[in-house]
C-alpha cells in the first residue's frame, strides 16, 4: 500500500495538468516543481535496486501455485508501468542506469555459466530488467497504433542532449539479452523463464520501433525504420544518422525471426514460451505490412515457413493445437507484404497446400475405419483442422481466391472426414468451428453460386452432426464425468451457435436465398474448378435457404441445451444472440417446430428472463417474445392461430403464458426502466391479442395485493386499469401488423408510469 501511494504520488508530481511527463530539461515554464525529474530518477534508481534485490531472492524460493498468483503478478507489473513514467522524467539517467544493470546482470550469468556455478540469480534480474526496459521504451499500444513514448519523442525532437543516445542504448541492451539464445554456447545458460520475457519484451518493443508506419524521431528513424522515410526527420541532416540505418533495422527484424524459430526449435515442451512467440512475437511483426515486405526478404522467414508447410516435427510436433493455428495465421497474414496477387497466391499455396493434401489423403483411405479408431491418426487430423482454422481467420481480399480454391476442394472431404471419427468428440468440435470460420471469412467475396455450396455443405454437415451427435442423456456417472461431458458439449455447443451466427450474416443470407437451387449449385460446381462439391450423392435437389439451415440448427440446440449449459456465460450468450435472429426473422419456422422443441425453446425464454443475471441475456430475451408477438399480431391480423397452436388443452394460451411472464418480470421483481421500456414493445401487442387474458391476470394481481393489504388492492386495480385503457387507445390500429410509433410510444409511457405506481403500492424495489 505504501509503494502504491508513493507511486501515485510521484505520478501526479510528474503530470500536474494530466499530460505526459515533462522531462528534467523542460521544467522551468511548467507547474512541475524545481528538481522533480532528478529526484524521480533518483527514486527510480532505488526502485529498481530493490526490484532486483527481490528478484535474486525469488530465485531461492519455491513456486507456488497460489490462487491469487494472477492477481499479483498484475499488480506488480502495474508497479512496472508507473516507475517507468519515473525514468521518462529524466531519460538521460534512467535509461542508461537500467542498460548498465542489464549488462551486470548478463555478465553475472556469462560468469556464473562458465564456471558451474548458480545462475538462478541472474536469470530472475535479467527477467524483470527485460520487461522493466520494454515499459520503459514503449506503451502498450492498446487499441491504437503503437508510437513512441510521448516525453521521449518530444526531447528527441527538441534536441534535448543525451536523450537519443541512452534510447539507443537501452533498445541495444535490450535486444542483445535475447540473441544470445543463437549462440550455442552461451543457448544452454538461457532459461525458458528468461526467454519468456524476452520474447514479450521484443514484441513490444518491435511494435514501436522496428519498421514503424510513424516516422520516429532524429536518428532513432535511419536507425531501426526506413532510411527513405527518415530522411530530414526532425530537422537533422541524414549524413549526421548512425551508419547502418536501414540494414541494420533489417538485421535486427532477421535476429527477431532466428529468436522465434529457435525459441520453437531449441525448446520443445515449453508451453508458455511457444505460446510468447505465437501468440505476442509473431503476430506483432506481421501487424503492419511494411514489415510484412521485410519479411519476405529474408532467408530466416522463408526457412520458417518451408519447416512450417512441410509440417516437419521439429516445428509441429512440440506446438499445441492452438498454437498451430496461431502460427499460420501469422504466417499467412505476412502475405500483406506481397505487392503482385500472383506472388501473394503462390506464397499461401505453397504454405497450406501440404496440410490440404494431407486431410484429403486422409479422407480417401480405404482403411479410413481402421484409422479413426487410432489416436495417432486423430491427432494429426486435429493438427490439420487447427493449421486450415489459421490460414482461414487470414484471409485477405489478394489471398481469399486461392484459399477458397483450397477449401471447397476439402469441403466433401470434411464431410467424410466427420462421419469417420464422430466419436473423437474434439474432432467433431473443431470441424465445427473450422465450418464456422470458412463462412465467417469467405462469405464476403463468394459469388451466389458459391454462397450456395457452402450453404449446402454447412447443412449436410448440420445433419450429420445432427446424427452423429455424442451428446445425448445418459446414465448416471460421477460428477467429475458428469461436469467433463458439459465443458465438452458446452464447446460443441458454442461452436455450432458460432456456425449458425455467421451463417446469418446479410451477405450470406442476401446472396443465397431465394436466389440459389442446390441443381443450379451442382451445374455451377462442375463448370467451376473451384468448388468440387454439390451436396451429397442421391440427395434431391431442392431450394438451400439460410432459415432451412439455421432452423435445423435449432432442432439440433433444443434437445441439448439445458438450465446447466446455459450457466456457462459464452455459451448462454451465443444462444440468446441467436435466438433473438431466430425469433425476429423466422417465427412462422419456429411455430412450425415439434412440440417439444417449442416447449424447450419457450422455457430457455424464460430462464432468460428469470434466472439469467445478465442485463444482456434479459434483454435478449425480451427482444425474442417481442419478435414472437409481432408474428402473433400478424396471425391475428390474418385470422390464424399462431404460437397458441401450441397451447395445452384446457390450459392458459402460449400468449397468456408469455404476458403473465413479462407482466411479473415488471412489475413484481427489481427490473431496471430500460429493460422495462423493452417489454412495452411486446406487451402491447400480446394486450392487444388478448385483452380478457390480461384483464384475468390483473385481477389475481389484486387479489394477491389483497390478501396482504387490502387498502392497496383499490389502488393497484386502478394503476392496472389505466394501463389497459392506454393499450385499447391502439386498438383502432390493431388491424395493421404494426403499430404506429406515437402509439407504441405512449403505451411505453404508460408502462413506466405503471411499473413506477404498482412497485409504489406494494412496495417491491
Amino acid at each position: 500500500e505504501s509503494t502504491d501511494m508513493l507511486m501515485d504520488a510521484w505520478y501526479s508530481l510528474l503530470q500536474p495538468e494530466g499530460s505526459m511527463v515533462v522531462v528534467a530539461a523542460h521544467e522551468a515554464g511548467t507547474k512541475v516543481p524545481p528538481g522533480t525529474a532528478a529526484a524521480a530518477a533518483v527514486v527510480f534508481q532505488a526502485y529498481t535496486a530493490d526490484a532486483l534485490t527481490a528478484a535474486a531472492a525469488e530465485a531461492h524460493q519455491e513456486a507456488e501455485e497460489d490462487a491469487h498468483e494472477e492477481t499479483s503478478a498484475a499488480s506488480a507489473e502495474n508497479w512496472v508501468c508507473r516507475a517507468a513514467s519515473l525514468s521518462r522524467a529524466s531519460p538521460t539517467i534512467c535509461l542508461p542506469f537500467l542498460a548498465a544493470c542489464m549488462n551486470q546482470a548478463k555478465d553475472a550469468l556469462a560468469i556464473a555459466a562458465t564456471s558451474g556455478a548458480d545462475t538462478s540469480e541472474a536469470l530472475e534480474q535479467l527477467s524483470w530488467l527485460q520487461r522493466a526496459v520494454a515499459h520503459c521504451l514503449a506503451d502498450t499500444g492498446s487499441g491504437e497504433v503503437p508510437m513512441m513514448p510521448q516525453p521521449l519523442a518530444q526531447a528527441i525532437s527538441a534536441g534535448v542532449p543525451g536523450v537519443a543516445e541512452a534510447v539507443l542504448c537501452c533498445c541495444e541492451s535490450l535486444l542483445a539479452v535475447p540473441a544470445l539464445v543463437l549462440n550455442d554456447a552461451a543457448r544452454s545458460a538461457m532459461s525458458p523463464r528468461l526467454l519468456e520475457a524476452s520474447v514479450w519484451a521484443l514484441a513490444r518493443w518491435s511494435d514501436t520501433y522496428l519498421f514503424p508506419e510513424e516516422n520516429l524521431p532524429g536518428a532513432l528513424q535511419v536507425v531501426y525504420g526506413d532510411v527513405e522515410a527518415g530522411d530530414g526527420v526532425g530537422g537533422t541532416d541524414p549524413a549526421a544518422y548512425p551508419p547502418g540505418g536501414s540494414s541494420k533495422a533489417l538485421a535486427t527484424l532477421d535476429m527477431l525471426v532466428q529468436i522465434a524459430s529457435t525459441c520453437l526449435v531449441a525448446y520443445p515442451g515449453e508451453g508458455m514460451l511457444h505460446k510468447q512467440v505465437c501468440t505476442v512475437l509473431l503476430p506483432a511483426l506481421v501487424r503492419h505490412p511494411g514489415i510484412c515486405r521485410k519479411l519476405q526478404t529474408l532467408p530466416s522467414w522463408r526457412s520458417l515457413v518451408t519447416a512450417f508447410a512441410q509440417r516437419q516435427a521439429v516445428i509441429t510436433a512440440g506446438l499445441g493445437l492452438k498454437l498451430q493455428r496461431a502460427l499460420a495465421q501469422s504466417l499467412c497474414l505476412a502475405a500483406s507484404g506481397i505487392s503482385r496477387s500472383s506472388a501473394a497466391h503462390e506464397y499461401v499455396g505453397n504454405l497450406i497446400s501440404p496440410t490440404a493434401h494431407e486431410v484429403a489423403a486422409l479422407a480417401s483411405q480405404p482403411n479410413l475405419a481402421e484409422l479413426s479408431a487410432r489416436a495417432d491418426a486423430a491427432n494429426a487430423l486435429c493438427s490439420c483442422l487447427e493449421t486450415l482454422r489459421g490460414a482461414t481467420c487470414a484471409t485477405l481480399a489478394r489471398t481469399q481466391a486461392p484459399l477458397w480454391t483450397m477449401t471447397a476442394s476439402l469441403l466433401g472431404h470434411l464431410l467424410t472426414l466427420q462421419r469417420a471419427f464422430k466419436h473423437h468428440t474434439l474432432v467433431v468440435a473443431l470441424l465445427l468451428k473450422l465450418a464456422g470460420n470458412i463462412v465467417e471469412n469467405h462469405v464476403s467475396y463468394l459469388k451466389p453460386d458459391e454462397g450456395g455450396v457452402l450453404l449446402q455443405w454447412v447443412l449436410v454437415l448440420l445433419q450429420q452432426y445432427a446424427e452423429d451427435n455424442q451428446w445425448v442423456k445418459e446414465g448416471t456417472a460421477s460428477k467429475t464425468l458428469v461436469y467433463e461431458r458439459k465443458l465438452e458439449a458446452a464447446r460443441d455447443l458454442r461452436a455450432l451457435l458460432r456456425l449458425l451466427g455467421h451463417v446469418t450474416q446479410r451477405d450470406l443470407s442476401e446472396a443465397v436465398d431465394g436466389s440459389v437451387s442446390c441443381q443450379g449449385v451442382a451445374a455451377a460446381t462442375q463448370a467451376n474448378s473451384h468448388c468440387h462439391y454439390s451436396g451429397p450423392p442421391g440427395t434431391q435437389h431442392s431450394d438451400v435457404s439460410t432459415a432451412q439451415v439455421v432452423v435445423l440448427g435449432l432442432n439440433i440446440l433444443l434437445p441439448l441445451m439445458t438450465t446447466d449449459l446455459l450457466k456457462f456465460p459464452k455459451l448462454c450468450s451465443l444462444y440468446y444472440n441467436l435466438l433473438v435472429y431466430v425469433l425476429e426473422n423466422y417465427p412462422e419456422q419456429v411455430v412450425g417446430l415439434p412440440a417439444y422443441h417449442f416447449g424447450t425453446l419457450m422455457s430457455s425464454l424464460e430462464f432468460g428472463l428469470t434466472c439469467s443475471t445478465d442485463s444482456m441475456v434479459v434483454g435478449n430475451a425480451l427482444e425474442g417474445l417481442t419478435g414472437l408477438a409481432h408474428y402473433q399480431q400478424t396471425c391475428r391480423v390474418k385470422g390464424l392461430p399462431g404460437l397458441n397452436v401450441h397451447s395445452p388443452p384446457g390450459g392458459p394460451s402460449v400468449t397468456t403464458a408469455i404476458m403473465e411472464r413479462i407482466l411479473r418480470l415488471v412489475l413484481l421483481e427489481d427490473t431496471s426502466y430500460d429493460l422495462v421500456e423493452m417489454a412495452s414493445n411486446a406487451l402491447q401487442l400480446l394486450m392487444l391479442a388478448e385483452p380478457d387474458a390480461y384483464v384475468l391476470l390483473a385481477k389475481q394481481l389484486v387479489q394477491q395485493a389483497h390478501q396482504r393489504d387490502a387498502n392497496s388492492s383499490a389502488r393497484l386495480e386502478g394503476a392496472l386499469s389505466g394501463l389497459l385503457q392506454q393499450a385499447n387507445l391502439g386498438a383502432r390500429d390493431a388491424a395493421q401488423v404494426s403499430l404506429p410509433k406515437p402509439v407504441q410510444r405512449a403505451f411505453k409511457e404508460a408502462l413506466c408510469s405503471t411499473v413506477q405506481d404498482v412497485r409504489g403500492i406494494i412496495r417491491l424495489r
